[in-house]
């Protein structure tokens, strides 16, 4: 495949086998611009995040790619301005049934997993893969907790968002009502935002005007979290 790369003042052309992933292609502009990068597509252009999925399932041939300067992130790192997006972009409350699994139908949405039963089948998994790393978040055996988030009428909270951050390598940043947020996994470089109302998630997504949807963003993005908490502001009226 390729690719017209666009980083600040170089414009070049880049060339890559489709079957490669998308963190392929993260290194290989990386190693020709010489620093690390967050790569937008679209002219909303839309944040991209490092991953192992393939790279032509996220782009199309002869796309063109945004190539943004960044830093190595082990949190958030507000910044006064962004000039990534498209300053139209709308955020909103994408609401989800209030059916105890308001979490995994949220979650589910902005990571790309395909339902919320999956996210907690995910989940179970992970746990009993990984039972030493997971153990810390968790009150109950590795196998009982694994049946146990199965269970479609079981609420997630705190442990379950901490769980999926980390399999995700994705931040997820909870906004309540009164707008405080809590982040868990401030050491990844992108954010998906949910807003809570004590007893509810929500997920908070962001459309252009033709209608395709932002689901994530670069952490420490002080422009989009600031839009993020005014959606839920203003979906709570507050």
């Amino acid at each position: 495949m390729k690719f017209k790369i666009i980083g600040g003042s170089k414009t070049f052309v880049f060339k890559i086998e489709s079957d490669k992933t998308v963190s392929d292609l993260y290194d290989g502009v990386e190693g020709v611009l010489g620093d690390e990068r967050f790569l937008f597509k679209g002219m909303s252009k839309g944040f991209v995040e490092r991953s192992e999925k393939l790279i032509s399932e996220e782009f199309s041939n002869l796309e063109c790619i945004y190539a943004e300067k960044s830093n190595v992130l082990k949190g958030p790192v507000e910044t006064a301005t962004n000039d990534l997006y498209d300053k139209d972009l709308n955020f909103s409350i994408l609401e989800v049934p209030g059916d105890n699994s308001c979490l995994f139908h949220s979650l589910s949405d902005l990571l790309n997993a395909k339902s919320s039963g999956e996210l907690r089948k995910i989940v179970a998994n992970e746990i009993l893969k990984n039972p030493k790393e997971f153990s810390p978040y968790i009150e109950k055996a590795p196998f009982e907790y694994s049946n146990w988030i199965q269970d479609p009428t079981t609420w997630g909270g705190a442990p379950e968002i901490t769980i999926i951050s980390k399999i995700y390598k994705t931040k997820v940043c909870v906004i309540q009502r009164d707008l405080v947020t809590y982040g868990f996994g401030d050491e990844f470089r992108s954010v998906v935002y949910l807003s809570y109302s004590g007893s509810h998630y929500n997920a908070v997504i962001a459309k252009t005007k033709s209608g395709s949807v932002t689901y994530k963003f670069p952490c420490g993005d002080k422009w989009a979290e600031d839009k993020a908490k005014e959606a839920v502001r203003n979906f709570f009226g507050v």
